[in-house]
């Protein structure tokens, strides 16, 4: 994706000009891998802007940056929009005219006017949708205006002090902001260690760096500044239909707009797997493009675990690919050692990551990289489409719909010869009501206790681990997980800046007019197993996939490693001085030499810490 970073000072200076020019420019230098088609600076009063064009399409992209309408906004960010036909004939029925061939950018611009001059927001705050990250500058006013899509598909992060905000889709390029300052963020760290990943979602590694959540409108002026909700996934009643057809023809047109408006006219790569995501969005490019691999036009890739064991992941994905008559690219990983390979990536990650094999995805990511701009990524079909049957059926229950209930479990049964799933926690229940406690972590007895006690940590590993109510009726965990602010780190970690190549990642299931439909589905039959999805790729997919189930790896591979003798926690090195506040390294050590399948990931927070400490330490300034 495209880079840009900005610093605004809202009091107007004149006697820092140079100094803001001087950070612009290693802020400008931070984010030039982004966009290998062109780099630029502008200064404005109190304003300065950087931007590094990475042009992919499928809709026409500003060139330059910032773009202006009329000199009183100026947009700059990186945009790219759902519903193009749509919005512009919004903006027609309010009687303004777009140019042919207009922008993502100018379509903002063209809302954001529309709002300010006639107070209609429907356009900007509600039909906006796509993946974007942007920032509004509007001087005569003295305000300035970021924005993230409600998914988090591209990061933004902020850095604000004394009546400055610097902004950046690239965390390394605010390390030379003004107000920056490398003291670490102890929260994040803390919820790292208990957790994996950091669940408050303003939070980054740095103090001083903010991260604008998912979905929110940050508002910076001569009064301060304001963080707050602008969009969200709604929830909203079942959908009942007449025929099931009309499920399956929703979903499918619903899939083929989304596969549409991010589908790039040159070459494009995906991640394929053998399962239902990755395989029903190849298959949608293949049917939008006809015969995707005349041209190469789309390249799949592939990694297994073979040797390690008898992964059939890459046999399956062939299939597939032989099937759509695409390019395909396998790969072996079975001998890759958890944590090797990172040293040789090239790349310095922004923030410390729990990843293990991340080197098979920078494999990946290179063969990717090599043959196209735009990478489809499967992310996003799990979470609604596992299906609660249990949460459905007490749904029904409680608004006097039995009759409904027992046809569709009785349909289901008939259908499939087998009892829908409930997840409704019962197993679980039981085995603990019989005595048969299922392996869980234990809270780490590694963590340095004058850090517990500074904020409490056991008590907020209780806090991580408790449930919360569900915030949707039905889809309860697909919600949980949508809306939790985890998707939008992961996506920040497939950022071109953790790939270190120009490169983006698409996510067509994470649309936002797909997820809304796949909310209000009925989750039997439709969420149970991707029936929806199977039903919807008939005579696109061979049938063996069709009728394939959800295969998890049958083996830990971080775990197989371990006890092949191929990889010990306790050989990552020796403890950096930084880790020592965080992490009682001797107590860590007596632990990993007695993992299980739970502990040895509990443990891999710490790990991957020091390691990352390890990697900035030659940073001036760390704290």
């Amino acid at each position: 994706m495209s880079g840009y970073a900005g610093i605004i000072r809202i009091i107007s200076t004149t006697d820092l000009g140079d100094a803001d020019r001087a950070a612009m420019e290693r802020m400008a230098k931070a984010i030039a891998f982004r966009g290998p088609d062109s780099l630029e600076k502008t200064q404005q009063p109190s304003a300065s802007f950087a931007f590094s064009l990475l042009t992919t399409g499928p809709a026409p992209q500003a060139n330059s940056q910032p773009v202006t309408l009329d000199g009183k906004v100026w947009l700059l960010g990186d945009v790219r929009l759902d519903r193009r036909n749509e919005l512009i004939d919004s903006l027609i029925q309010q009687g303004l005219k777009p140019r042919p061939g207009i922008t993502d950018e100018e379509i903002i611009l063209m809302a954001w006017k529309l709002w300010r001059e006639t107070g209609l927001r429907r356009i900007f705050f509600e039909e906006l949708h796509g993946d974007f990250g942007f920032a509004l500058w509007e001087p005569e006013r003295r305000e300035l205006h970021c924005f993230r899509d409600a998914m988090g598909g591209r990061p933004f992060y902020y850095c604000a002090k004394d009546g400055v905000l610097s902004f950046s889709n690239t965390m390394d390029a605010l390390q030379h902001a003004p107000g920056f300052n490398s003291e670490l963020d102890r929260e994040y760290i803390g919820d790292f260690l208990l957790h994996s990943w950091c669940p408050r979602p303003e939070h980054t590694i740095y103090k001083s760096i903010r991260r604008l959540p998912a979905g929110h409108w940050l508002i910076f002026s001569r009064a301060g500044l304001e963080v707050k909700r602008f969009q969200g996934l709604p929830i909203e009643e079942p959908l009942f239909l007449k025929r099931d057809e009309e499920y399956v023809e929703i979903y499918r047109d619903l899939l083929r707009k989304s596969v549409m408006d991010r589908l790039p006219r040159d070459p494009a790569a995906i991640f394929l797997s053998g399962g239902m995501d990755s395989t029903t969005i190849a298959a949608m490019i293949c049917e939008l493009r006809g015969k995707a691999a005349e041209d190469k036009r789309l390249h799949a890739v592939c990694a297994d675990l073979q040797p390690l064991f008898d992964d059939q992941e890459g046999h399956w994905a062939a299939k597939v690919a032989d099937h759509l008559g695409i390019a395909f690219e396998l790969s072996h990983h079975g001998n890759c050692i958890p944590f090797s390979g990172s040293e040789e990536l090239g790349v310095h990650f922004s923030e410390p990551m729990s990843t293990a094999f991340r080197a098979i995805y920078a494999h990946l990511y290179a063969k990717s990289s090599a043959k196209a701009r735009v990478i489809f990524s499967g992310y996003g079909g799990d979470d609604v489409l596992t299906g609660q049957t249990g949460s459905y059926l007490v749904y029904l229950a409680k608004r006097g719909q039995l009759g409904r209930a027992v046809s569709d479990v009785v349909g289901y049964v008939i259908a499939k010869r087998r009892v829908p799933p409930l997840r409704a926690g019962l197993y679980s229940w039981l085995r603990q009501r019989i005595g048969l406690r299922s392996l869980e972590a234990s809270y780490p007895t590694w963590i340095a206790p004058s850090f517990e006690q500074e904020f409490n940590l056991r008590e907020r590993w209780q806090e991580l681990r408790r449930k919360e109510p569900a915030g949707h009726p039905i889809h309860g965990l697909g919600y949980s997980s949508l809306t939790s602010g985890l998707w939008p780190q992961v996506l920040d970690q497939e950022d071109a800046a953790y790939i270190g190549s120009p490169v983006e990642v698409r996510g067509p299931l994470f649309d936002y007019r797909l997820l809304r439909f796949l909310l209000r589905l009925p989750a039997l039959p439709w969420c149970i197993s991707k029936e929806i999805t199977r039903r919807a790729m008939q005579g696109a997919l061979p049938q063996e996939i069709i009728r394939r189930a959800k295969s998890p790896l049958p083996v830990d591979p971080l775990l197989l490693h371990a006890k092949k003798g191929n990889w010990r926690p306790d050989q990552m090195g020796t403890a950096m001085p930084a880790v020592a506040e965080f992490v009682n390294w001797p107590e860590l050590l007596k632990s990993v030499q007695f993992f299980n399948e739970c502990s040895v990931w509990a443990d891999v927070p710490a790990l991957a810490l020091n390691r990352w400490l390890k990697s900035i330490e030659n940073c001036t300034g760390l704290q």
